[in-house]
């Protein structure tokens, strides 16, 4: 077991495979398989050495999982240190740590992050986008105006969430 810190550009790229999250979806499992293909850097950089405990911790990450995808990354975060930091002598006792933790915090992230992004931040930006339509005279300018704002204002919160938590999370 590797007691050392991954570098924080291996964590950044977790990151930005995590936008796949929900590009392999099931129903049994929902976004497991995204959240494997996120943590799979860190799980080889943590058990590089040890093949067995590699094939335990991508065993354990195909369990369900499912969250709010703009706050998966403090899931992810979180579940890079805990792959690091607990001990692997006992892989019954590290597997059942890191599988209680991911199930206790993915669901209150879900009920956040549904509420801020859909509940605050998308009606907020769909009401900038309207005024600006409204203002501009329903004109061809006014209408593209309303769409960059809109999209701004709905993408550059989530984007900075997303990778300030995952950083947080770490």
């Amino acid at each position: 077991m590797i007691n050392k810190r991954m570098g924080l550009l291996s964590v950044l790229w977790s990151g930005i495979k995590l936008s796949f999250l929900q590009a392999a979806w099931n129903f049994e499992r929902l976004q497991n398989i995204g959240f494997l293909f996120s943590v799979m850097n860190v799980l080889k950089s943590v058990y590089k050495d040890d093949r067995e405990a590699l094939l335990r911790a991508i065993n354990r990450h195909l369990s369900f999982f499912n969250t709010n995808i703009f706050f998966a990354s403090a899931v992810l975060g979180v579940i890079a240190r805990l792959e690091e930091e607990v001990d692997d002598k006992n892989p019954e006792q590290k597997n059942r740590e890191i599988e209680n933790t991911k199930i206790g915090i993915m669901g209150p992230l879900a009920a956040i992050g549904d509420s801020l992004f859909y509940f605050g931040i998308k009606p907020l930006a769909m009401l900038a986008g309207g005024g600006i339509v409204i203002l501009a005279g329903y004109t061809v300018e006014g209408l593209i105006w309303a769409a960059a704002v809109s999209i701004a204002l709905f993408n550059l919160p989530k984007i900075f969430i997303k990778y300030y938590l995952l950083i947080k999370a770490y």
